[in-house]
């Protein structure tokens, strides 16, 4: 599941967010299973307060208990070991290559350029509103192989 920050709907005020936005090659790729969308679970991305709340043992847990493998500490983790020289496991820079293409005005475009140079079996799913989407050919070579 590919996680890119959302400014507009984003309430508090960390000051990595914007550049994050900006800079494509550090969004995050994350496994489905590290997200639960009900918010019921806690230590994944999208817990509520209902996971936290009907944890057992709350009043005894420490704090931050029920919020760790949070976006923000993925990339950490990740920033963490580049800056070790390791590999990441989130950062799309990590898979390949994120192309640079001209954005416009507003603080972020949701396009995505990736190139991956290498042979791997994947399955996509996009799932996105259609209420402005625009069909583009793609006339790029390119081959499947099976």
């Amino acid at each position: 599941m590919l996680l890119a920050p959302d400014l507009d709907s984003y309430p508090g005020n960390i000051s990595i967010l914007p550049s994050i936005a900006r800079n494509r090659s550090e969004w995050l790729l994350v496994d489905k299973h590290l997200v639960e969308l009900s918010g019921l679970f806690c230590d994944r991305i999208g817990v509520s307060y209902k996971g936290f709340r009907h944890q057992p043992g709350l009043c005894s847990n420490r704090i931050n208990d029920c919020l760790q493998g949070q976006p923000h500490q993925l990339w950490a983790e990740d920033d963490r070991a580049r800056k070790e020289g390791k590999p990441g496991l989130y950062m799309l820079h990590n898979y390949g290559r994120v192309l640079d293409h001209p954005r416009n005005d507003s603080l972020i475009d949701y396009r995505l350029d990736f190139l991956y140079e290498g042979i791997r079996r994947s399955i996509f799913t996009i799932t996105m509103e259609a209420d402005s989407l625009t069909t583009i050919i793609n006339r790029s070579p390119g081959r499947i192989v099976a």
